[in-house]
């Protein structure tokens, strides 16, 4: 397709409604644009594809010719909106000409979300501008202002410059702000630095970073500078800060061993200096804190020392007393997964497993489960009957591993056990095994009034979709026992069984709140359009849970009812509620294209279209790229932008 002769010379409202508004003719534009010698009619073009959609006007700003991007950009951004939609149209259009506005937003934002993946592509085009240059005198400027959030401001903004020309002057003003009598200053420039690892001449604030890090006294200023010497393992001069590093490992603030552990990892990888693993061994095996250990076993991994203290585990775990041991197997525990071949080492574990200590046992029972359960089946099964509770919870969780075949007579008897939580669990891998012979136990728990796992069993029996259990349910579905309800209403919904339906529309008469959700969430699974009007009805509820499950409801039976109902999923702070609805609008716009019925499809572009606007967005906590992802997609299947052309 080629765009007429007289293009330029048609009318707006022509240009707007016989070609911008079509998808079809948008490479086609965008490509003229990039040869369009005439600076007033390539404004036009992209003031008017403003007009029809933000994305396209972003596209159409990016495409003119380098000397008419300035005034393109400025027409782009020259509307308020929240500052995360600027940045995201900017991401679009990846002109160095969105650098001022782009700077601006991490001045006024940081840290935040939305800007954490740098735009590259505009930091390179920008980087040699004479805005760039400004930018850069602005923010040293700032770095002197007697409002010392101004100063931080400015320190984080610095960070993310690293590829302006101008970078020695940057690292310069980082390092002296290093000296800021103000804390947060300091560790906003530490965390820039940190982040020019590649940058020439970052290598002179290694000093002063680490005697910051032995003289810091707030915690999150020491993680920030571990963090920053972690990023920096490369530069010149880094190994005289291991043993500031290393100290750090025994400091009270957890967070801040943490944060020495992941750094000395970094250092490893790039100075082999075996102190660093030593250390980092040590603390596997004497640490209290379940939480360092962890972190320790990731620095290992990522320092390419993981089979290395694996090695030094395994042959730890015949000598240390039972203090350590179990310390040991903790750390065998964190450093091995499913990912590698590790069968060679189940010999000894299970010589472990005799082990008198519990907590040994039950860590050796994790492990085999990560390696191969399908060799030890026998092993765990055993380890059913074993003293310790929660080394039988452990075993069970194993189990849940195992692929080939497992003796379901050993597994039910676990629901015998003395332990509620073992129980449960054993109800739990009944339920992932798909285990229906167990159907029968469940629902004599499901019938004992007696028992604490009435709850588990209804769940459990609806994900089996045990049709023979709806009878039992109905029953429980009227229980005075509120959460036994809220169980058996939705394990009626997953089973969608339609005999349930009578009971469940009495049932949202009668039940309130989270009872109702639950209640419409099982009629929207059972997927029968008859129950429409307790769905619509549903969508008036005070309650925004039964909305959100009306919704649902509606959705699941492409009901054209949904899209009302879907609107204010769209506009909530909750980032993964406004990407559910929009996915499910996408879905039902698919479902609608394939039936042909592109009227409601269509209906559907003004709603996303006026939601970015809206002024209650105003901060970065209600940034909604989802509306605009799912614009795009609508737009696609249409074919064109606005309705209202």
């Amino acid at each position: 397709m080629v765009l007429p002769c007289n293009f330029l010379e048609l009318s707006d409202r022509i240009i707007k409604s016989e070609y911008l508004n079509y998808l079809k003719w948008t490479e086609n534009i965008i490509e003229f644009l990039t040869t369009l010698e005439d600076e007033q009619q390539a404004l036009r073009i992209v003031s008017l594809g403003l007009e029809i959609d933000l994305q396209l006007g972003a596209k159409l700003a990016g495409a003119v010719k380098l000397e008419f991007q300035e005034k393109a950009i400025a027409i782009l951004l020259e509307d308020e909106r929240p500052d995360w939609l600027d940045m995201y149209l900017i991401r679009i259009a990846k002109s160095g000409e969105g650098i001022t506005r782009f700077i601006e937003i991490i001045f006024d934002n940081h840290p935040s979300h939305f800007i954490s993946d740098r735009p590259e592509e505009i930091l390179e085009k920008s980087a040699n501008s004479h805005k760039a240059d400004l930018a850069i005198s602005n923010l040293s400027d700032a770095l002197r202002n007697s409002d010392w959030q101004i100063r931080a401001a400015a320190a984080n903004t610095l960070g993310e410059l690293y590829l302006f020309k101008d970078i020695e002057r940057i690292i310069a003003d980082l390092i002296n702000a290093l000296e800021d009598p103000e804390q947060f200053v300091r560790f906003a420039a530490a965390r820039s630095l940190g982040k020019m690892a590649k940058v020439q001449g970052v290598q002179k604030a290694i000093p002063k970073l680490g005697q910051m890090l032995k003289d810091e006294k707030h915690f999150l200023g020491r993680c920030d500078i571990a963090e920053a010497l972690g990023e920096l393992s490369t530069c010149e001069g880094i190994e005289d800060v291991i043993p500031i590093l290393i100290d750090s490992l025994n400091k009270e603030d957890l967070n801040v061993r943490q944060s020495a552990a992941l750094a000395l990892g970094q250092l490893y990888v790039a100075t082999r200096n075996e102190t660093i693993f030593e250390n980092l061994n040590r603390i596997l095996i004497t640490e209290e804190d379940f939480s360092l250990p962890s972190t320790v076993s990731v620095a290992l991994e990522q320092a390419g020392l993981k089979h290395k203290a694996i090695s030094n585990l395994l042959n730890s775990l015949q000598s240390l007393n039972s203090n350590f041991k179990w310390k040991a197997a903790r750390a065998l525990d964190c450093l091995i997964d499913g990912d590698e071949d590790f069968t060679y080492i189940i010999p000894n574990l299970l010589e472990v497993l005799k082990d008198v200590d519990s907590n040994v046992r039950m860590y050796a029972i994790s492990i085999l489960g990560n390696i191969s359960p399908d060799d030890v089946i026998t092993e765990l099964l055993l380890a059913l009957e074993d003293q310790e509770p929660l080394v039988r919870r452990y075993a069970i969780s194993a189990l849940k591993k195992v692929k080939s075949e497992i003796d379901i007579s050993l597994v039910l008897q676990g629901l015998e056990d003395n332990d509620v939580d073992v129980k449960r669990s054993i109800i739990e891998l009944i339920c992932e095994k798909n285990i229906i012979a167990g159907i029968p136990k469940l629902l004599e728990i499901l019938e004992d009034d007696a028992s604490e796992l009435r709850e588990d069993a209804a769940m459990t029996l609806g994900k089996l979709n045990a049709e023979v259990a709806v009878p039992a349910l109905l029953r429980t579905l009227e229980s005075d026992d509120s959460f036994l309800r809220y169980q058996s209403a939705s394990a009626l919904g997953m089973i969608g069984s339609k005999s349930a339906i009578p009971n469940l529309r009495r049932a949202f008469e009668n039940e309130t709140s989270y009872g109702l959700a639950k209640v419409v969430e099982a009629l929207g699974n059972i997927r029968d359009v008859d129950n429409k009007d307790i769905f619509i009805q549903g969508l008036e509820s005070e309650d925004k849970r039964v909305r959100q499950y009306s919704a649902k409801a509606l959705a699941k039976c492409y009901l054209p009812e949904a899209i009302n109902g879907l609107v204010e999923f769209l506009e909530v702070s909750e980032d993964f509620i406004r990407e559910w609805a929009a996915e499910t609008m996408c879905g039902l716009a698919d479902f609608w294209a394939s039936d042909g019925r592109m009227d409601l499809v269509a209906s559907m572009l003004p709603i996303f279209s006026r939601l970015p606007m809206l002024a209650d967005w105003d901060t970065p906590a209600f940034e909604n790229p989802e509306a605009l992802e799912a614009l795009a997609k609508i737009q696609k299947i249409c074919g064109f932008y606005s309705l209202d052309l």
